[in-house]
């Protein structure tokens, strides 16, 4: 099991925080926008999604992270530097998924 701290901030390749507006955008954010869209298991999605949406940490087994990976991979909003640190983030223990 993994956690998730769903205001993690991610950042541009040379380290700047990317924007939402004038907010940080945070893995939560990418996460259950993602998770409102189409989705192979709609319901499944709609919990996780809230929980992103709505929660400081979210615990995930290894089959969910899964399933939110390929969610995250079909999903055509999001540009490749955005999508490649959800993944990674969603690959990496706790201590590296911090707010910086």
């Amino acid at each position: 099991m993994i956690t998730i701290k769903t205001s993690t901030i991610l950042k541009d390749f040379k380290g700047q925080p990317l924007k939402s507006g004038e907010n940080d955008l945070t893995i939560g954010e990418v996460i259950s926008t993602v998770l409102a869209g189409k989705s192979t298991n709609p319901t499944l999605s709609w919990v996780f999604g809230k929980k992103f949406a709505t929660e400081k940490a979210v615990d995930l087994k290894a089959e969910d992270v899964v399933f939110i990976k390929e969610q995250i991979e079909k999903d055509d909003n999001w540009f490749a530097v955005v999508k490649g640190q959800v993944i990674e983030l969603l690959d990496s223990p706790t201590p590296k998924n911090e707010d910086k």
